[in-house]
């Protein structure tokens, strides 16, 4: 598990975000946020006979939650 202080922050170095939802997925009444992210490795973007340019780069999903401090 990792803090951040902005989603921004828990994306890796080389990927960027290119969707972003929030929702509640647990049905806690609070919700949480989904990065789709993608590598940006020019190296990886390929020029196929057939195909075209295929972007070979590497994709994730980050899932994030807002924590709640406990003021108990």
């Amino acid at each position: 598990m990792k803090n951040a202080k902005t989603l921004t922050d828990l994306v890796p170095i080389g990927y960027v975000v290119v969707n972003q939802v929030q929702g509640d997925l647990n049905k806690d009444n609070q919700d949480e946020f989904v990065l789709i992210i993608k590598g940006t490795d020019s190296h990886k973007i390929i020029h196929h006979e057939y195909r075209g340019e295929l972007d070979r780069n590497r994709r994730g999903i980050i899932i994030a939650n807002k924590k709640m401090n406990d003021t108990r």
